[in-house]
C-alpha cells in the first residue's frame, strides 16, 4: 500500500476501483471496499506489505456499495481474515443473494463500460453481511452519508478522528 498520510494506504495496483486501508492510530485497521475479484492477488500482496497477513489483522471491512468492483473480494477476505463485513441496510439483501439488482448492461454504454456492466449482471458480488448501518454516526468514528443514484445504499464514509472522506464511486 502506498501511504498517502500516516494513517492511510491505497492499493495502487488494484486498478478497477480504489481500495483503502485506514489505520486509526488505536491499533485498528479498516478496509474500505475490496476491489474486483480478478485483482485479488494484487490486493493480497498490498495487504501483506501493509502488515495484514492473518486472522485478526483487520478490524472491519466497510463497503461503500455492493457492485463487484467494490465488494467483489469481501466474502473471500471475510473468511481469510475472520473479519466482519458492514454495508448499508439497502445493500445487504443484494449482497447476500436474497434480492437482485437492476440490470446494468444493454443500455448503450461505450464498449469497455458495457463489458463491465454485463460482467456485473452475470456475476454480482456476493458476501455474508455481519452488520448493516444507516445514515449517520456508525462506530469507530465513522459516519455514513447516503448518496443516491448509484445503488440504493451507496454511501460516503467520513472518519472523523482522521478527517478522511471515502467516496466509492461518488464525487
Amino acid at each position: 500500500m502506498k501511504t498517502l498520510l500516516p494513517h492511510l494506504g491505497l492499493a495502487r495496483t488494484v486498478i478497477v476501483s480504489n481500495v483503502w486501508l485506514l489505520e486509526d492510530g488505536e491499533g485498528r485497521r479498516f478496509l474500505i471496499d475490496t476491489g474486483y475479484p480478478l485483482e485479488r492477488r494484487a490486493l493480497l500482496r498490498h495487504l501483506a506489505r501493509a502488515g495484514v497477513r492473518s486472522r485478526g489483522d483487520l478490524t472491519a471491512i466497510l463497503l461503500t456499495h455492493g457492485h463487484s468492483d467494490h465488494a467483489g473480494n469481501a466474502g473471500f477476505l471475510r473468511e481469510r481474515f475472520a473479519v466482519d463485513v458492514y454495508c448499508h441496510e439497502q445493500e445487504a439483501d443484494a449482497l447476500c443473494g436474497l434480492a437482485s439488482r437492476p440490470r446494468l448492461g444493454g443500455r448503450g454504454a461505450l464498449l469497455p463500460h458495457e463489458v463491465l456492466c454485463r460482467i456485473e449482471d452475470r456475476w454480482p458480488a456476493r458476501t455474508p453481511i455481519d452488520e448493516v448501518f444507516t445514515q449517520g454516526a456508525f462506530r469507530w468514528g465513522f459516519h455514513a452519508l447516503e448518496v443516491g443514484g448509484h445503488t440504493p445504499g451507496s454511501v460516503l464514509f467520513w472518519h472523523e478522528p482522521t478527517a478522511t472522506l471515502f467516496t466509492g464511486d461518488s464525487l
